[in-house]
């Protein structure tokens, strides 16, 4: 009696987990916001993409020289979560980062990078990051946490982070 309660359970549970994943598959990650328009640079703030299609690799906005780093999707420690945090090393003259991660995911595909840089008057940096998600059932039954990098030579004032649709990224620099 015993058994087929625990056999009946394990059906139960094993087809539960499997259609949250089945649920989650299909979810996401960019939402277009009401208008289902990107954002575009506001007035007074300079943009690294200067009218091009992508962001150069290096270059200089707002006063700031930058450097856009290699995607990752290793999934250690913070990059778990899903938001941006500010660092660097613990040495004299060492660069700052921003890394923008989307959180972990169950499966692999996902992916984000920096679509843009922008610096307001003030000093203050908005990076925009774009997210895409996998293409139907090519991806991989592995976990991930996608993540983005931008290297600055000196401190920003203040950082914001947006997706191409205008929704803010939390700082987790806390964590």
């Amino acid at each position: 009696m015993k058994r087929s309660i625990r056999s009946i359970l394990s059906v139960i549970t094993l087809s539960a987990v499997m259609l949250g994943m089945a649920a989650c598959a299909d979810k996401k990650i960019n939402e277009p916001n009401e208008t289902n328009v990107t954002v575009s640079v506001p007035a007074g703030y300079e943009s690294a993409r200067g009218g091009e299609q992508e962001i150069p690799d290096r270059g200089t906005v707002g006063g700031y020289e930058y450097g856009v780093m290699e995607t990752g999707t290793d999934g250690q420690g913070i990059r778990k979560n899903r938001g941006f945090y500010v660092d660097t090393l613990d040495e004299p003259d060492a660069p700052y980062f921003i890394f923008v991660c989307s959180g972990e995911k169950s499966s692999g595909g996902y992916e984000i990078r920096i679509s843009d840089v922008w610096v307001d008057s003030q000093g203050e940096i908005t990076v925009v990051v774009e997210e895409t998600s996998p293409a139907g059932d090519a991806a991989t039954a592995v976990m991930t946490a996608p993540y983005c990098g931008l290297q600055l030579v000196q401190c920003p004032e203040s950082v914001k982070v947006i997706d191409i649709y205008g929704n803010s990224f939390s700082d987790i620099s806390g964590l």
